[in-house]
Order: structure tokens, then sequence, then C-alpha cells
């Protein structure tokens, strides 16, 4: 048998001749399906087993060592490909099933705020909103909150009547905020 795949290479490395070709697979391809067995690939998936390790074969034929036995090199090829294969459609099930468990009407399904169509009208109303109840706050509790933005901690400079001040400003905010976005019903 290695004097024949032996020929068989040379003939289609040399002269491209198909039938060398076929050889080559018919001669070899139970040890892929072998190898694809041995990787617990489904069934459906071993002839693309075969098809992919030959592509690899016929590709790299150049880089095959006469002096090594071809059955050798085709076997660790085999191997890489259906490890590939295995790694893949264990993902693949892994991911199905993730889906399977986890499916969800369409309609019951929110997208997140960043991906809404009307994020971005949404956004400009709640900058709107919140200048106009910037703009009804004194100009005191004004300046306070611009002096401590930053953390939601009152800075430590600020004196104790600044801190309350300041806590009410936060508060009376938070208050003329709800109001605007309250559920009307």
């Amino acid at each position: 048998m290695h004097a024949e795949t032996h020929t068989a290479i040379l003939s289609w490395q040399q002269h491209r001749c198909q039938r060398a070709a076929d050889w080559i697979v018919c001669a070899h391809r139970p040890l892929v399906l072998r190898s694809a067995h041995r990787w617990q690939l489904p069934a459906e998936m071993h002839e693309d087993a075969v098809q992919e390790v030959f592509i690899r074969v016929f590709q790299m034929l150049s880089e095959w060592n006469a002096c090594r036995p071809f059955i050798h090199w085709i076997s660790v090829i085999a191997r890489n490909v259906c490890a590939k294969l295995h790694r893949r459609w264990r993902h693949r099930r892994a991911l199905s099933a993730c889906f399977e468990h986890a499916a969800l009407d369409a309609s019951e399904c929110e997208l997140p705020d960043s991906r809404r169509p009307d994020h971005a009208l949404i956004q400009r109303e709640h900058e709107n909103d919140l200048q106009r109840n910037l703009q009804s706050l004194p100009q005191r509790e004004l300046n306070l909150l611009q002096q401590s933005e930053g953390p939601r901690t009152a800075p430590r400079h600020l004196t104790g009547a600044q801190r309350t001040a300041l806590c009410r400003a936060r508060a009376k905010l938070r208050r003329l905020s709800s109001l605007h976005f309250a559920p009307s019903a």
C-alpha cells in the first residue's frame, strides 16, 4: 500500500491525475471516518470531516515528507480537523440549548434603552426637563450643586449648613424629576 500511495501522490503532483486523487481519497477515507467516530462527531458530520480533511491534504501535499509514512501524516490532519469540527459542533449545540431554554416571545422582550429607536428623543426630553428643573432652583442651591459635581456624597470642604442645603437641593431635583416622569393614568 505504501508504494501505491507514493505512486498516486507523485501522479497527482506531477500530472494532476484525477484517478490518482480518487484513489488517495478512497484508500484513506476509512481512516478519516474512524477519526470522526473517535471524536464523537454526529453521523451527519462525518462526510463534512472527510471533505475538509482531503481539501487540506491536497492543499498541503507539497509539505509531506516522502521519508515518513503518508498514513501518519494524514491521520494527524484528520485528528486536527475532527477536533476542530467537534469543538464547533459542541459550541453550536450549547448555543442552541441556550436559545431553546431562553426562548422568549419577541413582543415580551424589551431592547435596552440605548438600542431603542426612541432613545435619542427620550434622552433629549430628560435633558430639557433637567434644565427646566435646574432653572427653578434658587441660585444658592445651583452653586452648591455645581461645587459638588461628581460623587454623590457631599464634599468635605462644605460646612454643615451647606451640606444640608445641598441634600435639600438634590431632593428637590429628584422630586421635580419624578413629577415630570410619573406615569399618567
